[in-house]
C-alpha cells in the first residue's frame, strides 16, 4: 500500500507541471492575434483595439476613411489609416450615441446631457442645455443635429458648434428615447420605452402608431420609404412609405 501510493505521488508530481501549463494556456487568444478562418476559409476577424481598458462601447459611426467608437466613462476612440487611438472626450460619463455626416460633422451624446462635436481635430462640448442623459443623435447633410434621451426630450440645434442655439421639445407621452434618426431634417424618428415612436415634418413632433408596444433599440433606413425598427425580444417593424408592418 506504502509503496503504491508513492508511485501515484511520483505519477502526479510528473504530470503536474504540464497540467499547470495547459491551464495557463485557456485564456483564450492575446489580444492582436487574429480569430481564425470561418469554416470556408473567410478573411478573418482581429483584434483592433486594447485600448478601451475594459470599458464597453456602445456605438460607432464610420465616414470616408474615419471611425469613431463611444463608450463607458467617456470613452471615445478614434480610427484612421489603419489603427485605433484613443482620443479625449473631457468627460467621464457613458457616452451612448455617435452620428455624422459626409461634411465630417460629428456628434454623441451621453449621460449627463453631454453632447460632443468634432471640430477635425478634437472633440469640443457643444452646450446641450440640459442635464438629462441622452442616449442617441442623428446630424443630417445639412448639420442638423437631433439629440434623444429621458423624459421625451429632444433636442435640436443647426451647427451648434459654431454658435448654433439648441431647442429643447419634450414629447408626451415623456417616455425614455432610445434611438433616432432621418431621411433629412424634415423626416426624422425618434421612439423608445414601449415602443413609442414619434415623426417629425420640419414643424412639429407627433406620435404614430407603429403597431410596437415593445422597447426600441435603433432606427435606420435608407430613405423616407424605407425605415426599420428594432427592439425587445427580436421585434423588427417596417414603414414602406404607406404603412408600418
Amino acid at each position: 500500500m506504502v509503496e503504491s501510493s508513492r508511485r501515484f505521488l511520483a505519477a502526479l508530481s510528473a504530470l503536474l507541471p504540464a497540467l499547470l501549463c495547459l491551464s495557463c494556456g485557456n485564456d483564450g487568444p492575446a489580444p492582436d492575434a487574429p480569430l481564425g478562418p470561418g469554416p470556408l476559409g473567410d478573411p478573418a476577424w482581429t483584434w483592433e483595439n486594447p485600448l478601451a481598458a475594459g470599458h464597453d462601447l456602445l456605438a460607432v459611426w464610420s465616414g470616408r476613411n474615419l471611425a469613431f467608437a463611444v463608450g463607458r466613462g467617456g470613452v471615445l476612440l478614434r480610427y484612421r489609416d489603419g489603427a485605433w487611438t484613443r482620443t479625449a472626450s473631457g468627460v467621464d460619463t457613458d457616452l451612448e450615441g455617435i452620428h455624422g455626416n459626409a461634411n465630417g460633422d460629428v456628434f454623441t451624446v451621453g449621460q449627463a446631457g453631454h453632447v460632443l462635436g468634432w471640430n477635425g481635430s478634437d472633440w469640443a462640448a457643444a452646450d446641450s442645455v440640459t442635464a438629462v442623459d441622452l442616449h442617441d443623435v442623428w446630424v443630417s447633410d445639412a448639420g442638423d443635429v437631433f439629440c434623444v434621451g429621458e423624459g421625451g426630450l429632444v433636442l435640436q440645434a443647426n451647427d451648434p458648434l459654431h454658435g448654433g442655439a439648441w431647442s429643447a421639445t419634450n414629447l408626451e407621452p415623456a417616455v425614455g428615447l432610445q434611438a433616432v434618426w432621418g431621411s433629412a431634417a424634415n423626416d426624422v424618428y425618434a421612439a423608445g420605452i414601449a415602443g413609442i415612436t414619434f415623426h417629425f415634418d420640419g414643424a412639429a413632433w407627433r406620435a404614430i402608431d407603429t403597431g410596437n408596444t415593445l422597447r426600441v433599440t435603433d432606427i435606420w433606413g435608407t430613405g423616407k420609404d424605407d425605415v426599420f425598427l428594432v427592439g425587445e425580444s427580436g421585434s423588427i417593424f417596417h414603414f414602406d412609405g404607406k404603412r408600418w408592418a
